[in-house]
């Protein structure tokens, strides 16, 4: 598996630019995906293409929520490929009634090695994506907006196997330092081996996990680039 992330806000590589939101290109397995699209189509786009990823190539766009820092350059990549299939939650998937859209609320499998955590929260529903590698599955996550432990709770049900990386926005910025360690103590629980915090985790939370995490806490910003 190799994941690139193409929109964020945290800088990374200085030819990209860096803009709130998030979205993460994911390579190894039957159709090329693209996990959110970010909040902005031409720096989506262009970050793309200074990367060396062409739209056409992906076959599969999945959004782990509806707002607009993860929505909002799903037009201008839709005019590029508007035959990819388009996985939503029911609750924003009228954005794409034009398009091949799939109804994801409940775990399924995507691909082989790909499934959906299915929807998630109350307030905010929001799902995270779940792909296999040699050396356990890996999390993807939007904003974790239903609890970034939860999510990975979640994934240990609908896998039955071990997480080797939770990657994407934690969600955490504000909360206290108690509430992120109860938090890393469930990550721990749960055997998370790596992680790969970013776009809205917020501090203190990146410190903390970089803290407990050490060597297997992964520095990502838009162009970095995950294999396993």
């Amino acid at each position: 598996m190799r994941a690139t992330i193409t929109f964020n806000n945290v800088p990374f590589d200085r030819r990209l630019q860096p803009e709130w939101g998030f979205s993460v290109y994911i390579e190894g397995f039957p159709q090329k995906i693209l996990f959110d699209t970010g909040a902005d189509g031409e720096i989506l786009l262009s970050n793309m293409r200074l990367l060396g990823i062409d739209p056409k190539s992906i076959g599969l766009l999945f959004f782990s929520h509806s707002h607009w820092d993860h929505t909002g350059g799903a037009e201008a990549f839709l005019k590029e490929n508007p035959d990819v299939s388009i996985y939503v939650l029911s609750s924003f998937a009228s954005m794409f009634r034009d398009y091949r859209e799939v109804i994801s609320d409940e775990p399924q499998r995507l691909l082989g090695g790909v499934l959906s955590t299915g929807k998630m929260g109350i307030t905010i529903e929001e799902q995270s994506l779940l792909v296999n590698t040699a050396k356990g599955w890996v999390i993807f996550t939007g904003c974790s907006h239903p609890n970034v432990a939860s999510i990975v709770e979640r994934a240990k049900e609908v896998t039955k196997g071990r997480i080797h990386l939770v990657m994407g926005g934690f969600h955490l910025p504000g909360y206290e330092e108690p509430v992120i360690k109860g938090i890393i103590r469930r990550f721990r629980q749960a055997g998370v081996e790596k992680v790969a915090p970013s776009h809205c985790t917020g501090e203190p939370a990146f410190r903390l996990f970089k803290e407990e995490y050490g060597e297997d806490y992964l520095e990502t910003g838009v162009g970095s680039v995950i294999e396993i």
